[in-house]
């Protein structure tokens, strides 16, 4: 929320080398989604439910990204939803055993 808006302001109007940060940024968040895919492929292909060709694969490669965020950005959307729903319908106490 703050930091992609402020790296693009700082690679407009300061300097490129401030775009290197978006190479950087993206590395660690997707860092460990692109280490669990081989797993993935791997398990999907023993239990017989999918058998994935190169094809697939590298579909399955660029779809990390788009999934990442998305989810990432249903649960900045989700997270206020709950919260005014729990405030506004005082639900009992879940948390009581």
């Amino acid at each position: 929320l703050l930091a992609a808006p402020l790296i693009t302001l700082l690679g407009l109007r300061v300097h490129r080398a401030f775009w290197l940060l978006f190479l950087i940024g993206s590395f660690f968040y997707l860092r460990q989604p692109y280490r669990r895919l081989p797993v993935a492929i791997d398990d999907a292909g023993r239990r017989g439910v999918m058998r994935f060709t190169l094809i697939d694969s590298l579909y399955a490669v660029l779809l990390v990204p788009v999934i990442r965020v998305v989810g990432d950005i249903a649960k900045m959307i989700g997270y206020p939803v709950g919260w005014w729903w729990r405030l506004k319908n005082q639900p009992p106490d879940w948390r009581r055993i």
